[in-house]
């Protein structure tokens, strides 16, 4: 049973996205510096750092089943939803263009404490593409995912409230 589902190969290609495009926010920066434009050194040094923090984290990328929880990174933020506020793990086609290339969702509904409303997040950051028919990344991961919250219920750690 699998613990971690991202792609490695997007996760790649985004980096060198990432990384040429905070490039060429420095390269400008010098060339703004040499014409004394501040404002644009700041934009730009700015936008670099921003660039450059997001090629650090691309290859961290993806959804991961850890004791504390199920544990979502995308190329800014990392969010954290505990096991004992999980619900349930499902998944479907996505909406728009990349449905008909066969592209899938897996969604995690949770329930914080004092909230009424259970909540709903879509885990983007899963493999959503199989190459071919059939089972693709986003339903192994929905199975895996499915059988870490079973391990947690049973588990005799479990403080989930009935």
């Amino acid at each position: 049973m699998r613990s971690s589902w991202r792609s490695v190969f997007w996760n790649v290609i985004a980096a060198i996205c990432f990384g040429t495009m905070a490039a060429i926010c420095f390269a400008v920066t010098v060339d703004e510096a040499k014409r004394q434009e501040w404002l644009g050194v700041v934009i730009f040094v700015c936008l670099g750092l921003w660039l450059g923090y997001g090629t650090l984290r691309c290859p961290f990328v993806g959804v991961y089943a850890r004791p504390q929880g199920v544990v979502t990174r995308s190329f800014f933020l990392t969010k954290t939803i505990p096991w004992d506020q999980v619900l349930e793990f499902s998944g479907g086609a996505t909406t728009g263009p990349a449905s008909g290339l066969g592209a899938r969702t897996v969604t995690v509904a949770y329930q914080p404490p004092g909230v009424a409303v259970p909540r709903k997040v879509t885990l983007n950051t899963v493999g959503v593409y199989g190459l071919r028919r059939g089972e693709t990344p986003a339903d192994r991961a929905i199975v895996d995912l499915r059988k870490h919250l079973a391990l947690r219920l049973e588990g005799p750690t479990s403080n989930r409230q009935a």
